[in-house]
């Protein structure tokens, strides 16, 4: 019978606890830039919201949302969230329906508004289709 086997990460060779929610403020140090240079775009290491965040970890919305709330993003890091975005406030225009569980299904403005918590889409850089309507109101026949 098949097993599911269970590898531990690798620390790869690096004195900081396995875990990085342990790690000491000389540790996180030691290692800040070579962890930051390993986060994706988006993201950042527990250490940086142990040691540096201006804010604690809001875990209600996606990371990068909190991050261009808090206004730390990188320009480099903007430009590659804006695709991904963008591509999710598309789908979500689209009439996409949002599943949030067995028999709970989202249709309309409600998926519309999931869609865009889901991918954690800054409204202030792409704005709601609500928003959109006031600012350029549809022509009256």
């Amino acid at each position: 019978m098949p097993t599911t086997r269970r590898y531990r990460k690798r620390s790869r060779g690096l004195p900081c606890p396995l875990r990085w929610e342990d790690c000491t403020i000389e540790q996180w140090r030691e290692h800040r830039d070579e962890m930051l240079a390993s986060s994706p775009a988006g993201m950042r290491p527990v250490g940086w919201w142990k040691h540096e965040a201006p804010a604690p970890r809001d875990t209600r919305v996606t990371e990068a949302l909190q991050l261009h709330r808090l206004g730390v993003l990188a320009r480099a890091e903007l430009d590659a969230l804006l695709p991904f975005w963008r591509h999710w406030e598309a789908k979500a225009r689209g009439g996409l329906a949002y599943v949030r569980g067995p028999g709970d299904i989202l249709e309309g403005e409600r998926a519309y508004r999931a869609w865009r918590k889901w991918a954690g889409i800054p409204a202030d850089l792409i704005p709601t289709r609500k928003s959109l309507a006031r600012i350029f109101p549809a022509p009256r026949d």
